[in-house]
């Protein structure tokens, strides 16, 4: 997470600083991301990096977790959401993200960032309190995650991908 530095940073340094790291993160895996191309393209000194940020690691989670605001990707109650209503978000989240400046950043994630980052992100991020889901409060998150994944990585046609989260939906919500 960035230092409370970087959070009182002018808003348009702070903005260069993010769209560097988006096109590092965009362009790169986690692995292969470098700090010296993130400086240079945000036009800071790379002391003021770590200044902000502790680690590269700490700079990503920072940033998917803005995209995610920026999305207004969040937990959804299935208490007041019918089954419809998630497959219809998911739809309406891959339709979004496929034609914005976050595409390839969450491309590098699914195929590669998020199992290098799991128990780390986990940890930071703004949801690490799922231990309190319900069994079928989870089974919805982890289905409408992993539909959603597959849409973006398109590994089956769209169709069957909704079809297959919605029948799995209703079979747990029924309704």
């Amino acid at each position: 997470m960035p230092s409370a530095t970087f959070n009182h940073l002018a808003l348009e340094k702070r903005t260069r600083i993010r769209r560097a790291l988006l096109q590092e993160f965009s362009n790169y895996s986690l692995e292969q991301a470098q700090v010296a191309r993130i400086v240079k393209n945000a036009g800071i000194a790379r002391g003021a990096f770590y200044k902000y940020f502790d680690s590269l690691t700490s700079a990503y989670v920072w940033l998917l977790n803005d995209v995610m605001n920026k999305l207004n990707i969040h937990y959804y109650s299935i208490d007041q959401h019918k089954a419809d209503e998630f497959v219809m978000r998911v739809t309406e989240l891959n339709q979004e993200v496929q034609g914005s400046e976050y595409r390839d950043l969450l491309v590098h994630h699914y195929q590669t960032n998020a199992g290098v980052l799991r128990e780390s992100f986990m940890t930071n991020h703004r949801c690490n309190d799922l231990d309190h889901l319900t069994s079928k409060e989870w089974a919805v998150m982890i289905l409408c995650h992993e539909a959603f994944r597959e849409l973006l990585l398109k590994e089956t046609a769209d169709d069957d991908i909704v079809q297959r989260l919605r029948q799995s939906l209703f079979a747990i919500l029924g309704r």
